[in-house]
């Protein structure tokens, strides 16, 4: 019987090796959807749930994701989130022009935002 602790360090690591900078690599989740079908029976299930998880988690990550008002190159501020990080990020960038000016930058769970929309709230309440 394989542990729960080790299941868990098993999914998590192969969720990490599933990726290439900060693409998912598709050859390398199929070896390793192969590798899972090859895990012992009583926690292939187990091990399945947990790596989809952590490869979700690990997506969002890897997700750097900026929101702005106005144009703006934001190849030194991925650069620095990058650095922050400590992982090549993937840059996705939405205009928002509720934000009024300023920015949005979301990577995994953490936002930062300045923005006079964000200054308007804090004065209000």
């Amino acid at each position: 019987m394989v542990s729960k602790k080790k299941v868990t360090a098993l999914a998590k690591r192969l969720a990490q090796l599933s990726f290439e900078g900060a693409e998912v690599n598709l050859s390398r989740v199929q070896a390793i959807a192969k590798l899972i079908a090859e895990y012992a029976e009583s926690a292939r299930g187990s091990l399945r749930r947990k790596y989809l998880h952590f490869l979700e988690r690990e997506c969002q990550w890897r997700l750097l994701r900026i929101e702005y008002a106005g144009e703006r190159d934001w190849d030194s501020t991925q650069r620095s989130m990058e650095h922050h990080v400590g992982r090549e990020l993937k840059l996705e960038t939405v205009e928002n022009v509720a934000l009024i000016a300023g920015f949005r930058i979301s990577v995994g769970d953490y936002i930062w935002e300045r923005s006079i929309r964000s200054d308007l709230s804090i004065l209000c309440s």
